[in-house]
């Protein structure tokens, strides 16, 4: 497989950067704690899709080594980008969140996640259904 799906690849970079945005703003407001679960989902879900383009890789004509997908390359790279941000910006509000997580802000940011989580898994999910609706075009 060493077709590149530019969607794809457009789409991972383009998450990752308005992650990175989006990560600022949520510490900016004071609610970093829920940045890290948010990059975690999206790493996640970049591996997901990274794993859709492993199993449909094929072997290769000698039978050792396999062509490279560039659509999973770009989507590593995102996610080692994404998640790094993720810890940097809010990895330690995360854990003091989780110490004092009685009381008020603490609250306010479980609520907050719950609001904003969903996007991430969405805006991954997106790149799963390019990933799988790409698989089709790759066999014809």
């Amino acid at each position: 497989m060493t077709k590149v799906f530019l969607n794809v690849v457009v789409l991972a970079v383009l998450l990752a950067l308005g992650a990175g945005a989006v990560f600022g703003i949520i510490a900016s407001i004071g609610a970093a704690g829920i940045v890290l679960p948010i990059a975690t989902s999206i790493t996640v879900g970049y591996m997901t899709v990274a794993l859709i383009f492993a199993r449909r890789s094929k072997i290769s004509t000698s039978g050792r080594v396999t062509k490279f997908s560039v659509n999973a390359l770009a989507l590593f790279l995102a996610a080692w980008l994404v998640l790094p941000a993720g810890l940097v910006i809010g990895g330690e509000a995360f854990r003091e969140s989780i110490i004092g997580s009685i009381d008020p802000a603490g609250t306010a940011n479980a609520m907050l996640f719950g609001q904003v989580a969903p996007v991430a898994a969405a805006a991954v999910g997106v790149l799963m259904a390019f990933a799988k609706g790409d698989e089709a075009s790759d066999e014809d």
